[in-house]
């Protein structure tokens, strides 16, 4: 066992023991079977969840860690001299149905407990290598973008799968007079799932489950 496996086994065990942790994530709508399916842990040192990041063969190759406390700044850390723009988070997770990039690992987790394969850039900005996974990961070199949400990145992401030569749909959720403009995935998993699973099949192309 390496040094970074080891770590990721500490905190896992510390995430079993934390009281605070597990009550985050629960308010985060991230569910034990999930936290398991994702190897989550917590390093009670820095206060952060740890997410670890991992191969297409499930290997973990580095981690980025959440803040627990509200205001936290910088909100995720990653490992010192991971090269993330090379790399997105939950390339170990099966394809089911269109592929759909999200911006952060969480999203990409609450999602995923909802039968969508999401894929997190942990970040802003794509790069080429991160667009070059969607060509492994789409079967029918379509990829979907997770609607505006204000922020404005679809134009550079839709840019940088388009020069890989992929297909980019940004679908268009109905609006809803419950939800905040700038509503994420993550957002909605944990406020209104019901309304995004009823979303689930006619805009992202799969059904909950599959």
């Amino acid at each position: 066992m390496n040094t970074l496996e080891t770590y990721l086994k500490n905190c896992r065990s510390c995430l079993m023991s934390s009281q605070e942790a597990q009550a985050y994530l629960d308010g985060r709508g991230i569910s034990g079977s999930l936290r398991i399916t994702w190897g989550l842990g917590y390093d009670p040192n820095s206060r952060r969840v740890v997410l670890p990041v991992c191969d297409y063969q499930g290997q973990p190759i580095s981690f980025t860690a959440r803040a627990i406390d509200p205001g936290a700044d910088p909100k995720y850390l990653h490992q010192f001299g991971f090269a993330k723009s090379r790399w997105l988070f939950g390339l170990s997770q099966p394809v089911c149905g269109v592929p759909v990039v999200v911006e952060g690992p969480l999203d990409c987790i609450s999602l995923f407990g909802m039968g969508i394969s999401a894929y997190a850039l942990q970040g802003s900005d794509m790069s080429l290598w991160q667009a070059a996974h969607f060509v492994w990961l789409s079967s029918n070199d379509e990829v979907l973008l997770y609607p505006d949400n204000g922020s404005g990145l679809e134009k550079q992401w839709s840019e940088q799968l388009r020069r890989v030569g992929l297909s980019v749909t940004i679908p268009t959720l109905p609006y809803s007079p419950f939800h905040p403009s700038s509503a994420d995935p993550d957002w909605l998993a944990r406020n209104d799932a019901a309304w995004l699973c009823d979303q689930i099949e006619p805009v992202f192309g799969v059904r909950k489950g599959e």
